[in-house]
């Protein structure tokens, strides 16, 4: 049986290379659903939505210097 692993928000940041502030902000705002968190109240990512961060960061990147707002559902 294959354990589950779980990442730190810092962890997930340098992937993702935004701040861990700018992570917290989208699960504040609702753009990122709120991840699960361990036993110490700390938000724990798994792989699957560290990639739905990326495609999320991806989208959302300034360009030609505006940028979108979009917001991730669970549901992608």
């Amino acid at each position: 049986m294959e354990e589950k692993k779980f990442y730190t928000i810092t962890e997930v940041a340098k992937r993702v290379g935004v701040h861990a502030d700018t992570l917290r902000r989208w699960v504040r705002t609702g753009r990122i659903p709120e991840p699960s968190r361990d036993r110490n109240d700390w938000r724990v990512f798994t792989e699957g939505e560290i990639q739905q961060i990326i495609n999320f960061a991806t989208f959302t990147k300034p360009s030609s210097g505006s940028m979108e707002h979009g917001v991730m559902n669970g549901s992608q």
